[in-house]
C-alpha cells in the first residue's frame, strides 16, 4: 500500500466487505499514466468470449463491446498513477460480475460524485432489471477499451445526466474501490464540480426524459420488448439532439427520477445505506448501490480533510 493512499473497509449494503482506497490529495487525469495491453487482439478476444460466455446466462448476452480489466484480484496493488490494464469484452466482464467464470481479473468501471455550481449532489433511482429500484450517484458505467477512464466518466455524464464536457470547473479522481455488490470489480471514483446549477441540470434532464419516454412508449405500442423499447428511447433523444443542437441525456430513462441531494444529508445516507423519498404521501426507502455508498464515503472523507 502506498504511503499517500488511505485504505478504509466498509460493509456494503448487501453485507459484503468493501475496500476503499482514497488518495491523500485527489489526482488529475494528467497524473494517471495508463498502459493497455491486448488492443491488437480485441476482435479475437471478443470472438473467444462470445463462444465461451454467450450461453452461460450473463445478464446482457448480446452486448460484447471491448472493456478494460485489471489483472489479479488484489486491489491494494493498484495505483491509478501507473495503471496497467488489459483488454477484454463485456461478456467476460458480465461473467465475472455474475460469478460464472474464474475470477482472476477485475472489470474496471467509473463513477462520480458530481456537485452542481450551487452545491447539490446529483443522484438518481435506477430503473430496469439491473440494480433496479436502488439509489445511486450519477454518472456510472463500464470503462471502454478506447477511452481514458476520466474521459469515460465525462462521456457517461453526457449520456446519463446531460452535462457537456466543457461544463465542469473541476474533475479529479478521489481514489478507487472494490465493488462486491455489483460489478465484482474495481471502480474508479471521481469528483466533479459542474458550472451548471441544480435547476439547469434538472430542467435539461426532465426535458430529455419526456422525449425518452415518448420514444419508449411508441416502441412498446408496436410490441417491442422492454430491451428494445429502452433502445428506442435512447434513439429518440439522440435524434432530437442531432436535429436541435441540444445535449439532453440519451439514457435519461435509466434513472428516474434524477434528484439533487443536499450535502448535509450525506451522513444520513451513509449511516442508513439508503434514503427515503416521499411518494404518494408515503416515504419509500431506496437502498443505495454499494459503489455509490463507497463514493459518498470517499467524498465525505475528502471534504473532512479539506482536499475538496
Amino acid at each position: 500500500m502506498l504511503d499517500d493512499i488511505v485504505e478504509k473497509t466498509i460493509v456494503s449494503p448487501r453485507g459484503q466487505e468493501q475496500k476503499l482506497y482514497i488518495y491523500a490529495k485527489p489526482i488529475t487525469q494528467e497524473e494517471m499514466y495508463i498502459t493497455v495491453s491486448g488492443l491488437e487482439n480485441l476482435e479475437a478476444i471478443k470472438a473467444e468470449n462470445k463462444e465461451k460466455y454467450e450461453k452461460s446466462g450473463v445478464d446482457i448476452p448480446k452486448w460484447n463491446a471491448g472493456t478494460l480489466h485489471v489483472k489479479g484480484r488484489d486491489a491494494s496493488n493498484v495505483d491509478l498513477r501507473n495503471l496497467e490494464l488489459i483488454v477484454s469484452s463485456a461478456l467476460h466482464s458480465q461473467a465475472i460480475r455474475n460469478h460464472k467464470t474464474v475470477e482472476d481479473e477485475m472489470p474496471v468501471t467509473v463513477i462520480g460524485v458530481v456537485e452542481t455550481s450551487d452545491g447539490y449532489i446529483i443522484m438518481g433511482i435506477r430503473r430496469g432489471s439491473v440494480q433496479g429500484e436502488q439509489s445511486c450517484v450519477m454518472p456510472l458505467g463500464y470503462a471502454d477499451h478506447d477511452r481514458h477512464p476520466v474521459e469515460m466518466f465525462k462521456d457517461e455524464g453526457i449520456e446519463e445526466v446531460g452535462i457537456p464536457k466543457n461544463m465542469y470547473s473541476e474533475v479529479v479522481v478521489m481514489g478507487y474501490q472494490t465493488d462486491p455488490d455489483f460489478t465484482n470489480g474495481l471502480n474508479i471514483v471521481h469528483y466533479a464540480k459542474s458550472t451548471l446549477t441544480r435547476d439547469e441540470i434538472l430542467r435539461n434532464y426532465s426535458e430529455g426524459l419526456v422525449i425518452w419516454k415518448a420514444g419508449q412508449q411508441e416502441a412498446l405500442s408496436k410490441g417491442e420488448s422492454a430491451h428494445n423499447s429502452r433502445k428506442a428511447g435512447h434513439a429518440a433523444v439522440e435524434n432530437y439532439n442531432k436535429a436541435n443542437g441540444t445535449h439532453y441525456p440519451v439514457d435519461a430513462g435509466d434513472h428516474d427520477p434524477m434528484f439533487m441531494m443536499e450535502k448535509k444529508d450525506i451522513d444520513s445516507i451513509i449511516y442508513h445505506k439508503g434514503l427515503g423519498r416521499e411518494e404518494g404521501g408515503e416515504v419509500k426507502k431506496y437502498q443505495i448501490m454499494g459503489n455509490s455508498l463507497g463514493a459518498l464515503v470517499m467524498y465525505a472523507d475528502c471534504v473532512k480533510r479539506g482536499v475538496l
